[in-house]
């Protein structure tokens, strides 16, 4: 089954039993929930338009059914362990930290992870759709290759980018959402710190700008695995909650100039940690 089926597959599952959906409904938001690239979204809604659990109105928008006719459809798979596709990618992105783009060793690999070399290859597979590795013919897998330099030049394009699309949108931000999400960068009631980073994905997503959302689709899986690796000791989690309640107490004030420059704060907030997590993993390998 390819990875557009297993898509179109789990989808007609929710959609058939009405369970909970991204909102807004879009490529780029199925895209984030499955954490993979656009392009097998489109196929998997493509075909699911075609089954009608999907329906595309005359500005080109996809939405479910309301009528939900669910034609059968091949028997689901057992889905294969997620803690699973996070261990390999962890592996995958120290593997890419630590300057190593070398060509990974399936059946060592495989052995690492307790699987057989074909399930390693379908979440490699994936991971290679989300850049996270490439696929060379007749050679193997090997790791992305991350530069120090890789890290200012992502940040720069990213708060350019993202600071045009919300300016672009800031008169169309619905307050309800604003709140919703803000809600999720609360303490929790025992006082521990949680982050909801659905604001960034929302204005971009709102946009839209097909260049903006491009470039966040090919490149931003990758680096946000990276961040959120790096950012895991309890005071970082507090420091980004408290600027994303920012951000959006801000815009729901609309003080855009106050969002802005929290915004950019924000963004570059990562960079050190991430410097931080380079430097000990490379000194690791020493």
């Amino acid at each position: 089954m390819s990875l557009s089926d297993r898509i179109a597959e789990e989808l007609s599952v929710r959609i058939s039993a009405r369970e909970s959906l991204p909102e807004p409904f879009s490529i780029a938001n199925v895209a984030r929930m499955f954490d993979v690239s656009a392009s097998p979204v489109r196929t998997a809604f493509d075909q699911l338009v075609e089954e009608g659990l999907l329906i595309r109105d005359d500005t080109g928008r996809i939405a479910p059914n309301p009528a939900r006719r669910l034609k059968r459809r091949p028997k689901r798979e057992k889905a294969l362990e997620p803690s699973l596709e996070i261990r390999i990618r962890e592996f995958i992105i120290r593997r890419s930290l630590a300057g190593d783009d070398s060509f990974l060793r399936e059946e060592a690999t495989a052995e690492r992870f307790g699987v057989s070399r074909t399930v390693l290859r379908h979440w490699l597979g994936k991971l290679a759709g989300q850049g996270f590795v490439e696929h060379v013919q007749r050679r193997g897998w090997r790791s992305r290759l991350f530069l120090p330099k890789d890290l200012e030049h992502y940040s720069e394009v990213r708060e350019m980018l993202e600071l045009m699309a919300l300016r672009s949108v800031r008169d169309r931000l619905d307050a309800t959402m604003l709140e919703e999400i803000l809600a999720g960068n609360q303490p929790l009631s025992e006082g521990k710190p949680q982050i909801d980073n659905r604001l960034h994905g929302y204005w971009i997503e709102l946009s839209e700008n097909h260049y903006i959302q491009d470039f966040f689709e090919r490149h931003g899986v990758f680096h946000a695995a990276i961040f959120d690796l790096a950012t895991t000791e309890m005071s970082a989690v507090e420091e980004m909650a408290e600027q994303h309640c920012v951000i959006l107490e801000s815009l729901l004030k609309r003080n855009w100039k106050q969002a802005e420059s929290v915004l950019s704060k924000h963004i570059r907030a990562q960079i050190p940690r991430v410097e931080k997590m380079l430097a000990q993993i490379r000194s690791e390998g020493k």
